[in-house]
């Protein structure tokens, strides 16, 4: 019995101490000049991080102390995407974010070698819309291949399990945090919205397969496949597809225009 009183004034005495030496340390830092209020991170926050107010927090800081671009109100950081890991209490500075949808983002998703590049898409070659940021898709081109008098449809697949960075500005990514919605507008509000009709996907690629994609968006047709996310390597190069080979007759077919129209 005596050593729990014991063990509780020793509790009680160190939280006093606590209390005491915390308050004090307060009262230096505020005699160090003027405070003004800092966003800082109200958990550990990873890199490519959607901020929302729940992730955020203000402390008031000495102004010495502030480091330079640093957001001074939730509303400045709301919206932004982290470039860097980011820990809990440390301060949000202009640095270390970028809006969501800017280019900046964007390069810094890119491996060092690769490039971004955007194609048009509608919706047959671009699979219905169904296509999104961190998908793998194959392209396949469709030329005229022959004389002018002779030429003959031939569809090649160029490239095989492309990653796609981004679909329309919707950028891959970007972590998402999980909001409990308190009704069915806000939980609408926090959704990804993803248009069935969105025009354009941009890739990851080598820089040599950027002239190959540009030389087919200007020279034939271009169409994108949906490749298996648990698919981790890409088939052997597949043979170009022919009349011959799609109906078995080395007749001559009819062309036709088709473009995903």
């Amino acid at each position: 019995m005596i050593r729990l009183r014991k063990a509780a004034v020793w509790a009680v005495a160190s939280a006093l101490f606590a209390a005491i030496w915390f308050a004090r340390y307060e009262s230096h830092v505020r005699a160090q000049g003027q405070m003004i209020p800092v966003v800082v991170a109200a958990h550990d926050l990873p890199e490519h991080f959607l901020l929302t107010p729940l992730a955020l927090s203000v402390h008031e800081m000495p102004l010495a102390f502030v480091p330079p671009g640093a957001l001074q109100t939730i509303g400045d950081v709301v919206g932004l995407v982290t470039q860097t890991k980011i820990a809990a209490g440390e301060p949000i500075t202009a640095t270390r974010v970028v809006a969501a949808s800017t280019s900046a983002a964007l390069s810094a998703m890119l491996t060092a070698g690769l490039r971004a590049v955007t194609i048009p898409v509608n919706a047959v070659t671009g699979v219905a819309g169904l296509i999104h940021p961190n998908d793998r898709v194959d392209l396949l081109a469709q030329f005229e291949v022959g004389t002018a008098e002779t030429a003959q449809p031939q569809v090649f697949t160029i490239l095989q399990r492309v990653p796609v960075i981004a679909v329309g500005r919707e950028i891959a990514d970007v972590v998402r945090p999980h909001v409990v919605a308190s009704d069915a507008s806000e939980a609408g509000n926090d959704a990804r919205a993803h248009d069935a009709n969105t025009t354009t996907l941009t890739l990851a690629v080598a820089p040599d397969d950027v002239q190959r994609i540009v030389f087919a968006l200007g020279n034939g047709a271009l169409h994108v496949a949906l490749a298996a996310t648990a698919e981790e390597n890409a088939p052997p190069p597949l043979t170009p597809a022919t009349a011959a080979s799609v109906t078995g007759s080395s007749s001559l077919v009819r062309r036709r225009d088709y473009r995903g129209k």
